[in-house]
């Protein structure tokens, strides 16, 4: 069977599950603003707002939309990740100013992006926040003062809290077509609330083959023992084309399951932590099978009852699901993706 493929660190997310959602609030004092139309937070048009009032900034990320990656890691610690949109969704939900007691929404973001980085050398949360209306967004640099607080891990869905950020920037420009008014912004603090995972993150290990290969088998590995267990649930889509040996087409041509393998508390991986993809087209077929798979560990989680041995062939004798289980993500770590097209 020949094969080609590829292994992404991004992932492409499905909209199935249920999203943990990141909000990230940022406080500070303005910069020059600039008005044009008005009246917009609480200035007629055409006026120049001078420096100094304090303002709040609010994100809010949907971590189930666009893609994902983990760009950077050092021993066992991710020293960057990144959340960003794709042609089909973005992550960020929602983008909401006050400058003292006036309000500005933003609204969804049609391209939004988030990177945090905390190697040694390296410290800096990066936001993008654009609408519909490219001049309707409002964009964030955030770096740690020298010798300030800044988180360990950097997955870019942990909860932090840090408060001296000199040398920070923010800008931002405010248009609905009516009214509107642009400046700049001096963080002082920021706080993320989101996944707390203590740093946790799920790998996995090429054991034999290769991607796409018919014998390839990875293994499952945390980085660190789960302290109260839980099970790692992939995702698999498997579009088959192609023909059998009587020359009648291959059905299923579209398979869509979910396979899970359960890490006991204490543990950094399952009893059996291998995972491969099988050949699943009679003898004497020929065609591809394109294999799109997305894992995760879910800490603590307790496996809905949809999941029994058998439920699809194709997962062999794991526990698996023809039905979508809807998990939460909000004690989920980043996802790791494969993907393959195996010629057969």
């Amino acid at each position: 069977m020949k094969s080609a493929a590829i292994f992404l660190l991004a992932a492409a997310l499905p909209a199935t599950a249920r999203p943990a959602t990141i909000v990230v609030t940022i406080t500070g004092t303005t910069g020059e603003i600039k008005v044009g139309e008005g009246p917009i937070f609480g200035h007629s048009s055409y006026q120049k707002i001078a420096p100094g009032d304090p303002f709040v900034l609010t994100y809010t990320f949907d971590d189930e939309k666009g893609k994902q990656a983990i760009s950077g890691t050092s021993g066992d610690t991710i020293t960057q990740s990144e959340i960003e949109n794709t042609a089909l969704s973005s992550p960020g939900t929602n983008a909401v100013l006050q400058i003292g007691s006036a309000i500005w929404e933003f609204g969804a973001s049609t391209r939004s992006q988030v990177t945090l980085k905390t190697s040694a050398t390296d410290k800096s949360e990066q936001f993008v926040f654009t609408t519909q209306a490219g001049s309707n967004r409002v964009s964030s640099q955030i770096v740690p003062a020298e010798g300030g607080y800044w988180p360990k891990s950097g997955d870019w869905r942990s909860s932090f809290t840090a408060t001296s950020l000199q040398g920070s920037t923010a800008s931002f420009s405010a248009d609905n077509d009516r009214v509107s008014a642009s400046g700049s912004l001096s963080p002082s603090a920021i706080t993320v609330t989101g996944v707390d995972l203590d740093g946790q993150w799920l790998r996995d290990a090429t054991t034999a083959g290769g991607p796409g290969q018919r014998n390839w088998e990875r293994r499952w590995q945390l980085v660190h023992a789960s302290p109260r267990g839980g099970y790692i649930v992939e995702e698999v889509t498997r579009t088959i084309l192609g023909t059998k040996g009587d020359g009648s087409p291959i059905t299923p041509s579209a398979i869509k399951y979910w396979q899970a393998w359960q890490v006991p508390a204490g543990s950094n991986a399952p009893g059996d932590a291998l995972d491969s993809f099988a050949n699943p087209a009679p003898a004497g077929s020929t065609g591809e099978d394109s294999v799109s798979a997305v894992a995760r560990f879910y800490e603590g989680l307790t496996l809905p009852s949809v999941f029994a041995a058998g439920n699809s062939p194709y997962a062999g004798d794991r526990l698996s699901s023809t039905t979508d289980p809807k998990l939460s993500t909000s004690s989920a770590t980043l996802p790791v993706v494969a993907g393959a097209t195996l010629h057969f």
